[in-house]
């Protein structure tokens, strides 16, 4: 890999923070770097680099409690 999973990890949580925050041009800052990280990588690396900023965005962006029951 050329960046570490854990740069993908980090790009992944600041971008669901900032998703939960709604500031929609911080999300898009990490966007647009994750596609440019991505052209980086070989075709395997790029799955296992996109799983895990997916799997952190949504670690972070998603609310852990319903406050609808």
């Amino acid at each position: 890999m050329f960046n570490s999973i854990e740069s993908y990890r980090d790009a992944g949580e600041k971008a669901g923070r900032a998703s939960k925050n709604h500031d929609a041009g911080v999300v898009s800052h990490w966007k647009r770097w994750l596609s440019q990280a991505l052209c980086l990588e070989t075709e395997p690396d790029r799955k296992t680099a996109r799983q895990a900023y997916d799997q952190a965005y949504s670690s972070v962006a998603t609310p852990s409690v319903s406050y609808f029951k």
